[in-house]
């Protein structure tokens, strides 16, 4: 049990009586003391769940910290000499989380009673989400609409920089992105669940590495939603059960500042998700939807003030955010481009364009490309194409186009599962079958295998004999990135194996194992 607001958080009793998730609660505040200080106390009404609340003061100069610290002596609070961003700052609270669920509150707003116990029960009820969120409020009481999004595509981007979605905001065909045909009063899965307020399961986000640092303000929660949506192959959610009334903005910069941060955090996005010449075209678009802003603004059309000043500074913005690494020694600049230290020439290495295609050329006419070309073609067919055929599938399976299979006649996949890439299911030398369930998630870099070398001593150990054993993993599997899963090993239902694992011996049904070779961590 603990304490949030002078008031005891119970744990609510599951719905089966014998099991409460703990819930990770990180706040990450800056200059926001007194929202910050409201938001805290209303977790004690939203839930009667066990709460592990961790407040990542990011280098407030208003007495955030010291309020914090004050008003509630057990929240963890972690402080920040400086601001490091939003997205360090979460990773750094969720290191330290030991609850069952992550639940990301921005600190300029409040829940309302009973918000958590609707959010948690919600993702409960629905594990194909791997991410939920909630509805969301002005203060005044009215709809805020930004709780969820759609994810950006080229038709959004080209809406927006042609001021379609400015002429007919939060129209179905000009403003895709703002899903306005969605009065966010019904359940139902989205692109985009807004970081304001995200419930994730721990394991699934230290599966996902947790919010990507190079964005230091916006754009890391579509970045993580859209991410967990290709890497679980589950989707995302939101629930008009859980409310939080939300003051937008109240921790960010100035109008200039937040301007080129949201630009920064799009373009990064648009470059991340949109592969080739996608990309390259939406950062285009982006350019040109803040160039035309700025047109019509010296043209004395009226829209939102600002866009001239980013255009103005658009050599701070058009190449979005800089490259960090992700992790707890990660960097994140906050300078432009040209004051960081990184070199901006506009090219490659190569000195000029004529010496690029020049190169290009050879490599097309290079036999040494032909070949490998071939040898490439051979291999996924002869691993993939030619093979899948083999494979008895139930409805709705989907492997990704570079997994590969080997005997594929004694594979079985039930329906709706669905493989990572470069996965490999090898159903052995003789006799060996791999049986897989229904609704079976199995991320990418898995290796299944139905036949093993023996370990005779004396004898090298390509010329052992090979033992061929059936692997049968059950319905509603989850096997994690990197898992390899031995002969003759069952796997019961509902079973999720941690990223990583060797499983060697049975598994029971609905418990969560990890480790090398696999054990049992606890029940889920």
């Amino acid at each position: 049990m603990a304490m949030v607001g002078g008031s005891a958080v119970l744990a609510a009793d599951d719905k089966d009586g014998d099991y409460a998730p703990v819930i990770s609660v990180v706040v990450v505040s800056y200059n926001t003391r007194e929202w910050t200080l409201r938001c805290l106390a209303s977790l004690s009404t939203a839930t009667r769940h066990e709460l592990d609340v961790i407040v990542v003061d990011n280098g407030s100069t208003d007495g955030s910290a010291d309020a914090v610290g004050a008003a509630f002596p057990d929240v963890c609070l972690l402080r920040n000499p400086d601001n490091t961003g939003f997205a360090r700052a979460v990773n750094a609270g969720s290191a330290v989380a030991r609850g069952d669920y992550l639940l990301l509150v921005n600190p300029d707003g409040y829940l309302e009673p009973g918000s958590i116990n609707a959010l948690v029960a919600f993702a409960r009820a629905n594990p194909r989400y791997v991410i939920c969120g909630g509805r969301t409020l002005t203060p005044e009481g009215d709809l805020d609409p930004r709780s969820c999004w759609s994810a950006p595509t080229l038709w959004s981007l080209a809406s927006n920089a042609l001021l379609l979605s400015t002429l007919w905001p939060r129209s179905r065909w000009f403003d895709p992105e703002a899903m306005g045909d969605y009065g966010r009063d019904h359940p139902r899965p989205v692109d985009v669940v807004t970081g304001c307020l995200l419930l994730v399961a721990l394991d699934d986000w230290r599966l996902l590495g947790g919010l990507d640092e190079r964005y230091f303000l916006y754009g890391e929660d579509a970045d993580l939603c859209l991410r967990a949506t290709a890497l679980t192959g589950r989707a995302c959610a939101v629930t008009p059960d859980a409310v939080m009334v939300h003051a937008v903005g109240e921790s960010s910069a100035t109008r200039p500042d937040k301007l080129e941060m949201l630009l920064r955090g799009r373009i990064t996005l648009v470059r991340t998700h949109l592969p080739g010449w996608r990309g390259r075209l939406g950062v285009g678009l982006v350019v040109a939807g803040v160039a035309v802003r700025a047109a019509a603004a010296r043209a004395g059309i009226r829209l939102e003030r600002g866009w001239g000043d980013a255009w103005a500074r658009r050599h701070q913005w058009w190449r979005g955010y800089p490259g960090a690494r992700q992790g707890p020694d990660a960097t994140v600049s906050r300078m432009p481009l040209e004051q960081s230290g990184e070199k901006i020439t506009g090219r490659s290495s190569l000195r000029t364009g004529w010496e690029r295609r020049r190169r290009f050329v050879r490599s097309i006419l290079d036999p040494r490309s032909l070949a490998h070309a071939v040898r490439l073609l051979h291999y996924f067919h002869y691993t993939h194409v030619d093979e899948v055929g083999k494979v008895t599938m139930g409805p709705g399976v989907r492997p990704a186009p570079n997994v590969s299979f080997a005997n594929g006649e004694r594979i079985s996949i039930g329906e709706g599962t669905r493989i990572g890439a470069r996965t490999h299911l090898w159903a052995g030398s003789t006799s060996g079958r791999i049986d897989i369930g229904d609704d079976c998630n199995i991320a990418p870099l898995c290796f299944v295998t139905a036949s093993n070398y023996g370990t005779e001593p004396g004898i090298a150990l390509m010329d052992q004999v090979k033992q061929d054993e059936d692997v049968v993993i059950g319905n509603g599997v989850w096997l994690g990135a990197g898992v390899l899963v031995m002969p003759g090993v069952t796997i019961g239902d509902g079973t999720v194996v941690a990223a990583g694992a060797v499983v060697t011996k049975d598994l029971p049904p609905n418990v969560i194992a990890g480790g090398n070779p696999a054990k049992v961590i606890r029940a889920r």
